[in-house]
């Protein structure tokens, strides 16, 4: 009898031990996100690689500074339509308050940034029927447009290229550190520069507030392609020529 209360107190232990509820992953990041759950920013979402903010209105007037893709700036208000250059200029807001003018084709707004959590289908409408073909890649940004349709989401990826619908459980998130690192390896991946390249990336692993994001794995896994095209380059003879698949264009 005393054994048989002690098996069945073992028993008991391990049942509400297996009942308990796993802990989430402190990589956790959201699955879906709904119209209902998301809110529209006030901001401009910049959709080119590189955007010149200029003293004035026009392609002519004194540069300050390179706006990134994926960067976010404040619109203020003033528009202008440039005839000469057939163009709608807008006066924005960066982050360090400092202001400038943007050719407003190249920025989607109002709109608030995501990155894709796991691959999301394309559409060119709201409707089931008009898949593209095309979807956005896991740990790829783009920007969400305000869109009044019920279950579906208005997006545009860099350069417009992927500009579509997307429908509202896709997995996405829109955590700042996420979007943030999402943003940061892009900006590396661009570098022609292996070591310019490599050195972004390291700074990326270094700081330790990107530490939480669930994409880190990625910058990881492209810190460590890059070191090794290094290595390559460093060990190859002077007589030998080394040209990337990047670079390769073969007909």
């Amino acid at each position: 009898m005393r054994n048989y209360l002690i098996y069945l107190i073992v028993g008991l232990v391990i049942c509400a031990c297996n009942d308990r509820p796993a802990e989430e992953s402190a990589n956790t990041i959201p699955t879906g996100a709904t119209v209902d759950t998301i809110e529209m920013s006030e901001y401009a979402i910049c959709l080119w690689p590189k955007v010149g903010l200029r003293e004035g209105p026009n392609r002519s007037s004194k540069y300050l500074t390179t706006i990134y893709f994926g960067e976010s700036v404040l619109p203020l208000g003033d528009t202008l339509e440039n005839e000469d250059e057939s163009r709608k200029y807008i006066k924005v807001q960066l982050s360090d308050q400092d202001t400038g003018w943007v050719y407003s084709y190249l920025f989607a707004y109002p709109a608030v940034l995501s990155v894709a959590t796991r691959p999301i289908e394309l559409y060119r409408r709201p409707d089931m029927m008009t898949f593209t073909g095309e979807s956005y890649q896991e740990g790829e940004i783009f920007a969400m447009k305000e869109a009044d349709v019920s279950g579906w989401l208005r997006v545009q990826g860099k350069e417009k290229e992927k500009d579509g619908w997307i429908r509202s459980e896709s997995s996405l998130s829109q955590d700042p550190v996420d979007v943030n690192v999402a943003s940061m390896l892009n900006r590396a991946m661009g570098e022609s520069s292996l070591t310019e390249r490599a050195k972004l990336l390291q700074q990326m692993m270094d700081n330790s507030a990107l530490s939480v994001s669930a994409f880190l794995g990625q910058v990881r896994t492209a810190l460590t392609e890059t070191e090794n095209q290094l290595d390559i380059l460093e060990n190859l003879p002077d007589n030998q020529l080394y040209i990337t698949a990047a670079d390769a264009n073969v007909r």
